[in-house]
Parts: structure tokens; C-alpha cells; sequence
């Protein structure tokens, strides 16, 4: 036998606690269904088949009442030790705060996001990542990899006769602000590296793809 502990924590990374029943749902690597039933438990084990083999790459899935699902695999269980497996459950209408990352605390954990400049510049700019912004806007039809447009409407330049302003165009990551923050900017600004083309290329044709839009066709591909 293998065991198999679920720890289930809410969105503020803390063991879930509100009253719930949480139906959850273990599928071996055989795709055989070996549990699916509901536990009030925010902490819960489980003896399950060992079978020495792709089989012992299992699939759990966590839903509640009023909460997206939520899930994992593969999860690949051993007879030697207990594996442990957090999972995290989020409002179906989930909302975010950003309580503890006021500027004064977050200058404090990451220095380097306002080290170039002034105190107040370097506060401006963390609440608008892109520095001499105005305005911005971003598409929101896809998951990942959705075009943002950021204009600088005080960088003005004339050409050809034209008055023009400065327009910044990029494809983030993430659809969502605090995802393209905490997964995207700071991890960027940590290791001193940009969104990977690449990457993007990648999800933004699985997005068109999956969503059924006209083909991601840009005028370049990618090769080895």
C-alpha cells in the first residue's frame, strides 16, 4: 500500500478554515476510480494501491461548495513514504488583496524594484508597472497571453507630419494583474530576464486554438 496525505489551504495559503465538505476524487494511474466521497477534514490520508508502475501516478481533484475545483497530477505514490500533497481552494468569484504589499513594505523585501531612483518615483512605478505610463489597455478573452497596449501620451514625437504618442505594445503571461505581478514582474525583475518570446508564442496559439478564434498566424515561427 502507499499513503497519500491532502492538506487543502484557502487563498491566503492557510490550512482551509471555514466549515466545508470537500468532495475529493483519486484516480490511479490505471485510470481506475478509488475514492470519491466527501470529508469534512481540512488535513485527510489516505491508503491507496501501490502497484510498482505507472499506476502510482495518480490524479486528485478537491472541490467545495462555492469554490472553484481544484487539482493535481501526477501525484506519484510510493511504498516507502507518505507523500504529502497541498492543494489550494479559491471562491468560484475570487477577489484579491493587497493589503500586506503596500510600497513601504514591499521596498523593504525587494529593494531592487526602486533602487535606480527616488523614493516617490519608484512608488509611482509600482503602481503602474510600466514607468511614464497614462493609460492602459489590456485584452482579457484568453487565460494566458493576451496583447496589452500601454500608452505614454506625454512622449509625443511628429512623423511625417504626424503627431504621434509613444505606444508600448507587449503579451503578458497572465491575464489577471496580481497573477502578471507576483508570477511574471517580480520574477523577472529578480533574475534580470524579460517575458520569454517563446514562451508566449506557445501559449497564445494554445489559447487561440482552444478558444476557437482565428489561428495565432504571425509572420514568424519558431524552429529548432
Amino acid at each position: 500500500m502507499s499513503t497519500l496525505q491532502i492538506r487543502i489551504f484557502d487563498g491566503t495559503r492557510q490550512l482551509f478554515s471555514a466549515p466545508a465538505q470537500f468532495l475529493v476524487t483519486i484516480t490511479d494511474g490505471n485510470k481506475t476510480q478509488r475514492v470519491r466521497n466527501f470529508y469534512p477534514d481540512n488535513d485527510i490520508t489516505f491508503d491507496l494501491p501501490f502497484f510498482d508502475n505507472f499506476g502510482d501516478n495518480y490524479t486528485v481533484l478537491v472541490w467545495a461548495d462555492g469554490y472553484q475545483q481544484a487539482g493535481f497530477t501526477p501525484v506519484t505514490l510510493s511504498d516507502q513514504a507518505a507523500k504529502v500533497l497541498d492543494i489550494m481552494l479559491i471562491p468560484k468569484d475570487p477577489g484579491f488583496s493587497f493589503a500586506a504589499a503596500r510600497w513601504d513594505a514591499v521596498s523593504a523585501s525587494y529593494p531592487f524594484l526602486g533602487g535606480d531612483v527616488d523614493s516617490a518615483t519608484a512608488a509611482t512605478r509600482y503602481r503602474l508597472f510600466h514607468p511614464g505610463a497614462t493609460s492602459s489597455w489590456k485584452q482579457i478573452q484568453f487565460g494566458e497571453a493576451n496583447v496589452q497596449l500601454t500608452f505614454h501620451e506625454s512622449t509625443m514625437a511628429s512623423v511625417g507630419g504626424i503627431d504621434c504618442v509613444m505606444v508600448e505594445p507587449d503579451i503578458d503571461y497572465y491575464q489577471d494583474l496580481g497573477a502578471h505581478a507576483l508570477l511574471e514582474v517580480i520574477p523577472n525583475a529578480l533574475t534580470h530576464s524579460l517575458t520569454e518570446p517563446a514562451q508566449v508564442y506557445v501559449l497564445r496559439w494554445i489559447a487561440g486554438q482552444t478558444a476557437g478564434v482565428p489561428e495565432f498566424n504571425p509572420m514568424y515561427t519558431i524552429t529548432s
